[in-house]
């Protein structure tokens, strides 16, 4: 079982994603038992806008 989140926009704010994701796994009763980990879908490679990537 996995808590999914997709982040739009620069990494630089990649941090309120992780705090969402966070208090939803608090305040639905889970428990955090490994790393997080990310996945990189579009970024500075395939996108000129940073609104556009997608982690």
């Amino acid at each position: 079982m996995a808590v999914c989140i997709l982040h739009k926009g620069t990494y630089s704010n990649l941090r309120e994603s992780y705090l969402y994701a966070f208090k939803w796994i608090e305040e639905n009763r889970y428990e955090v038992i490994d790393n997080p980990r990310e996945s990189y879908i579009d970024g500075i490679w395939n996108k000129e806008n940073e609104e556009d990537w997608l982690t």
